[in-house]
Formats: structure tokens, sequence, C-alpha cells
């Protein structure tokens, strides 16, 4: 669908890369087109106008993510309603929604619902897909499953980031802002050419710290942000056929992060702390522990909660042009992140339980071929053959302290439980595409696209005594269940009519998948027998009907699509308390759910200077049959429950105001609205784990020349301070201090309590930018 901020261009020419790659793209991007007729996009990697392209497109462009100052993904996600984003323990947990489908849990075994993509490569996860919003020509995303051009690990939609390709002209730009909780943040850029009319480079930098906001009583503050990167483009574009853009990105993360609040305390766990020591068996003159932590974001942890990562991705793309008009596209990728983190994770001033260090390292490889016809064809076709390999190993170990695993003979709580995991994942697919050309205004595209997958898994998982002594067998995946290979057939077929130069309409439909996997807890079969280490592939069958088109009214361009996605088979994170009293997950096929709405976009220019664009998603999505779920206590029937993150209605809206006030200068204003109604956020349904309905606003002004050289701008985000949720759970810490009464100590009563992950509290700051 259609979005965006400042006049056609800005509005549409982000989706330029779409689903074509960022290296065409950009040319497009900088052409000084003005009307959807005219913004050419790569949408279906072929090269469409954004009224003729049939699909469900949000656009946010440079210029958009400016105004607005989003630097990451939950900021992103409040421009597009139909998105959500929550994390929790670790970014490596992060999970990205679209049309109420989400990815389920951390797992390196399991495929994204929502594809991460950067300049057309995939990227598997919003952790080691982009370092920073810097340098960014747009952001696309493709809503409803794209298995057809985008292969696996899209069934719910994709998020491309199309980072800026080198001018033709040497130009650059310096962005430094400050703000509240210390905030610091600089990005320069420079571009320009390196051997006239031949070679071209683009280097851009970022730096990027703040302070936590959680406010930690007795250790580092927690939920900063610590990165800085570099990405550096060189492009061969000499006159003629061939174009060849290479790229090279490195960044590094070094975070405290993330810590919940906990919510619900009862006064006998508050009584209990005052009564609290750090050390075994916890008793003493007190340990802090801050009654309402969800209102003033102040907690109490001890242990060191941190996340690092360091990432390096390069990437080759090669265009070449034939006399005929015919086009070959390659586009080559390889990505190494390494990330470390650690968790306090009774998340409290006990020295309890920690994960010390969680080592995982992830290697991508992959390769796009594609040939595309000529455009002045009646039958225009493309054609393509892609690889993917991603090589991911996993090293922890839970650690409990000794005295507490000491009680009860030491039988129930192991001291150390170190665990590993080594999988390997291979996608390797041939997809073609082809339009007819019907009439003037009637055509006929379908698609098919042949996938196959071959998932290998090793892991093991170790219960150990404070001597070192096991305490029960290792366990580890079963030999038949270590691989599994099979193949999968996608496609779609879209009619598309247009009834003038202004409006269109299109019908889809689209059969979608999430390759099947392989679940990596080697505990899984003793927590539960019987249960299966494998679990089937995602299908889903999507219907869409839309209606785009431009209006003399307002100067106004909109979008509809109405929606409905049928999935069998949906991998569900599914959770049980473990004979440890643990809660723990799996991952499971549901047996099937509905997901259907209605998506709007539009955005008006009433006069020069004035802009408003509304984004708007209706959504009804719940299981429809899931009668085997497995739940805390047992196996529950989930059928006609919601799904978690899909909220029924979610809307963001827009308004900026720009004019000139003589002196070569120019002023400006922008307001933001974003409201979303309830969800649920864990599928235990349980009342205190719904996010309440809430609305976020967010607002600048700013002053600057009317060449646009310099601005210096005044912001805030979440002016009211609304503070949400978006995951949560109940604390570890009362299971395992059950055991207490053993030692002679009493345990902690932790009643109702429950943790939440919650995101940022009210921002505010100053940007000032200069262009050269």
């Amino acid at each position: 669908m259609l979005k965006g901020v400042r006049g056609r261009a800005l509005l549409l020419a982000g989706a330029a890369w779409a689903a074509g790659g960022g290296a065409i793209a950009q040319d497009q991007l900088s052409q000084d087109a003005t009307t959807l007729d005219e913004v050419v996009v790569t949408a279906t990697k072929r090269g469409q106008t954004v009224l003729e392209a049939p699909v469900s497109v949000s656009v946010v462009t440079s210029e958009t993510i400016k105004n607005t100052g989003a630097t990451n993904f939950s900021e992103l996600a409040t421009l597009i309603p139909s998105v959500v984003f929550s994390t929790q323990q670790s970014p490596v947990q992060a999970n990205v929604g679209m049309r109420g489908v989400t990815t389920a849990g951390g797992s390196a075994a399991l495929e994204p619902s929502v594809g991460i993509y950067v300049d057309g490569v995939f990227t598997d996860r919003t952790s080691i897909g982009i370092g920073d919003f810097n340098d960014l020509a747009a952001v696309e995303v493709l809503r409803g499953p794209q298995s057809t051009l985008f292969g696996n690990a899209s069934p719910a939609g994709i998020i491309n980031f199309v980072t800026q390709d080198p001018g033709r002209e040497f130009s650059g730009e310096l962005r430094g802002t400050v703000g509240n909780f210390n905030r610091r943040q600089f990005a320069a850029t420079v571009t320009g050419p390196l051997v006239a009319d031949t070679l071209f480079g683009r280097v851009s930098v970022f730096s990027h710290q703040r302070d936590g906001y959680l406010d930690n009583l007795i250790g580092p503050d927690s939920n900063d942000q610590n990165a800085y990167g570099l990405r550096a483009k060189l492009l061969y574009a000499p006159t003629g056929p061939l174009r060849v853009l290479g790229t090279v990105e490195y960044s590094e993360i070094d975070q405290n992060c993330c810590v919940p609040v906990h919510v619900n305390v009862p006064d006998a766990l508050l009584n209990r702390f005052a009564t609290a020591s750090t050390n075994f068996p916890f008793v003493g003159s007190g340990v802090p522990f801050p009654r309402n932590q969800l209102d003033s974001q102040t907690v109490a942890v001890d242990g060191l909660n941190t996340y690092e990562q360091s990432l390096l991705a390069l990437t080759l793309r090669v265009d070449y042009a034939f006399e005929s008009g015919h086009r070959l596209t390659s586009i080559g990728a390889y990505r190494s992140v390494d990330q470390f983190s650690s968790a306090d994770i009774d998340f409290t001033g006990l020295n309890l339980l920690n994960f010390p260090g969680v080592q995982r390292d992830n290697q991508h490889f992959s390769q796009e071929i594609r040939l595309a016809s000529p455009e002045d064809r009646p039958v225009t076709w493309l054609i393509g053959a892609y690889a993917f390999q991603k090589e991911v190993t996993e090293d922890s170990a839970l650690v409990i302290s000794p005295q507490t695993a000491a009680l009860l003979g030491g039988n129930v709580l192991a001291q150390n439980s170190p665990s590993f995991n080594s999988i390997t994942n291979r996608n390797f697919a041939l997809f073609g595409e082809a339009t007819w050309g019907l009439s003037d205004r009637l055509s006929v595209t379908g698609g098919l696209r042949w996938n196959f997958d071959d998932k290998q898994i090793n892991a093991f998982a170790a219960r150990l005594r404070a001597n070192g002594a096991q305490l029960s067998p290792t366990q580890f995946i079963p030999a038949d269940k270590q691989q599994r290979d099979g193949g999968e057939l996608t496609g779609r077929v879209v009619v598309e009519y247009a009834f003038n130069d202004d409006l269109r309409t299109f019908g889809s439909y689209t059969r979608g998948y999430k390759a099947f996997g392989i679940n990596d807890d080697a505990n899984l079969i003793r927590n539960i027998p019987g249960a299966d280490f494998f679990f089937d592939s995602e299908i889903v069958d999507n219907y869409e009907i839309g209606l785009k088109g431009q209006l003399a009214f307002w100067d106004t361009d909109f979008s509809v699509v109405a929606f409905r996605s049928e999935y069998d088979d949906f991998q569900a994170l599914s959770s049980f308390i473990d004979s440890t009293n643990t809660l723990r997950f799996y991952l499971q096929n549901a047996a099937s759910l509905i997901s259907q709405g209605l998506e709007v976009d539009a955005t008006a220019r009433p006069i020069d200077g004035l802009t408003f664009t509304l984004a708007a998603t209706y959504l009804d999505a719940a299981f429809d049959s899931f009668p085997n779920a497995q739940g805390p206590s047992g196996v529950v029937d989930l059928s006609g429950r919601p799904l978690t993150d899909a909220p029924e209605w979610s809307a963001s809206a827009v308004i900026r105001y720009e004019r000139p006030i003589g002196a070569g200068l120019r002023v400006f204003a922008q307001a933001d609205v974003f409201y979303r109604t309830s969800v649920f956020t864990e599928l235990t349904y349980d009342p205190v784990l719904r996010q309440e309905p809430h609305t976020k606003i967010n607002a600048r002004i700013g002053l600057g020349d009317q060449a646009d050289r310099w601005t210096l701008e005044l912001w805030g985000r979440n002016l009211t301070d609304e503070i949400t949720f978006g995951r949560g759970g109940r604390p570890v810490f009362g299971a395992v201090t059950a055991v207490l009464p053993a030692g002679g100590a009493p345990s902690f009563p932790v009643g109702n309590t429950y943790i939440k992950y919650t995101g940022e509290p009210r921002t505010y700051g100053a940007t000032l930018t200069y262009r050269f």
C-alpha cells in the first residue's frame, strides 16, 4: 500500500526497490517523477509504476524517516499499522509480525514469518539485518505472502531496507542529535565520482549512544543504546550495458539489555525482599525491590544483562542490459554476525539464576540470478534461481547458585546446565513469473516457485551438579531427528484492470509457505514425553482485492486492500512447566488459523506545504482450529482464540506543514499519532499480559534554509509518556526459591507477580543537519 509525507515522489519513491533490489532502484529514486503513473518501481522485480503494481505496499521514505526521527524497528512500526515489533530478554529474540502473524521465539532453527531484507539480501532476523537507520533511501513493506519471488520465510510479508547508492555528483551530509537520557547521535555521509562518468563511491558512518531508561538501583541502568558502524559502496557504471555495485558494511553493538519490570507484586513478596540477602540462604537486612516498577521505570538487578554484536556484510550486485532489451541481474552476499549476551534471568538482587555467557555465531551465504524480458512486449516474464545457506552455532549455560542447587540432596536443581546447538539450513529455488497484457487495461500475471529446503541440527543439553557430576543423563537430539529435507511449490495469480489512467483495481491469489523445522531443545523428550522434534511446513493461501489511484480532490493518493489469509500447520510457540518448575517453550503446528481484514492508506495535500497522511488497518486474526496446544499446565484447546500481537484496529496519522518565511528560510512543524487496540502478548491469554489500547504522540518543529542545506529541529517522541509492553511472563525465581525451606530459609512468595518488557518512555531532543 502507498504511504508518504512530502509529495508523490516521497510518498512512493521508496517502493522502487520493494522487490527488485537496490541497484536499479536507486537511479529511479533520483528521478523527478511526481505522480503515481510516473514513479517506476520494481515491486515485481521487473519494473512497473506504482499505479500498475498489484501489491499491498507501505513505503517509508528517507525523508519520512528523518521527519519522524525513527531510528529502530519499534519506531518504524508506529508508521505502519499492520506491523508489530516486540522484544524480550535479548535483541536476538526480537519478533516482527504482520497482519497478526508473528515469528514465534528466537530459536535459530525457526524461519521468520516476516522476511527481513537489506538491499534485496535476506538477513533472517531483525537483529542481524540493519545496523542503524542511517543513510537509508527507503523502507518497503510488502504485506501478505511473498513466496513466489522471495521464497521461504515470507508467509506474512517482507520488510526491505534500501540503502542509498553512490551519487553522480559530489555531496554529503552531517547530522547530530542530543536528547534526554544523555542521547548522543552522529551520522555522516559523503558521496560522488571517483573516476569521471565511470566510478562512484559512497561512505556513511554512524554512532548512537543513549543511557538506559530503566533506573537500576544496584547495577548499571538498563535498556540503553550503544552502537556504531560504517557502510561503503563502490559503483562501476560507465556508459554501456554493465553496472556493478559492491557494498561493505560493518557495525558494532554493546548495550545493557534487556531487563523487564515486575508488576502485580504482593506485599508478602515485598516483605520477603525486605528481610533478604543477596546470597544464600537469602536472609539478611534486605535486598532492594521497587514496588511500582512499571510506573517508576525502576528495577533492582545485581547481575549483568548485556548484549554485544559485531556484523560484517558483503554484497556484490551485477546488472547487464542486452541489446535485445533483456536484463540479467546477479546478487551475491555474505553476512557474518557474532553475538554474545549475558543475562541475570531472576531479574532481582538475588545471586540466583544466570546465563553468564551465550555465544551465537551466524554465517549467511546467498546468490540470486535472474533474467527479465524486455518490457515492451505483450507478454513479459522473469525467471531466476536462488541459493541460500545459514550456519549457526550457539553455546550457553544456565547457572544456579550452588548452595541453592545443593538443596534436597542436589537431586532437583542442576547447578550448571550447559547446552550447545549447531544448525545448518539450506534453501534452493527456481522461480518464474509472466504477465500477459490482454488489452490496454486488462492483464493477467501468473508465477511459480519450486523450493527445496535441507535442515540439519546437532544439539546437546546437560544438567550438572556443583562437582561436575551429572544430575541426569545428557540429552541429545535423536539421530533420526537431526536432518530433514523436502520441497514445496508456491505461486500466485493476479488479475489487474485499469478503469482509467488514475484508477486501478486488482485481485490476487497467492500460495505461500514457511519451511518445516527441528526443535533445537535437546531436553524436549525429557520434558514432554512423546513430543516430536519435527514440526511441519506452514502453508498459507492468501486472497486480496485492491483499489488504488489518484483523486483531484485535495491532490489525494489512496490505496485500499481487503485480504484473507488461511494458514494450515501454523508454527506456534507453546509453553510448559518442566520437571524443575521452569517455564519452557517448544514449537508445534497449530491446525489452522485465519487472518483477514482491511488496509487503507491515503495522502492528501489540500494546499501548498500542508500534507495529511493516514494509514489504518482492521484485523480479525484467530486460530480456526488448535485443539492440542501445549499450555503451561497441559494440553489446551485454543480454537477460536485470537492471535498474539493482533490488534483489531491500528492506525497512524501524520500532519506536516512547511512554508518559507523570507530571508531564504523556511519553517516546518509535524505531529504524528499512533493508535492500537488491545492485544494479548502471550498464548496463555492471561489478562495481566494483555496490552490495553494506547495512543502515542510524536511532534517536531524546525527551521532551515530553503535550499535544504541545513535544518535545526526540536522533537519529542511519546509525549504523553505512555508505557507499553510487548512481551511478558511469570518470574522464574519464585519456582526456583520454592526449595529454600529445605535449607531452613523462607521461599519468595511471588503470588500473582509478572514481568513485562516495556518500550521507551518519553524522549526529546534537538537535531542539527548540514548538507553540502
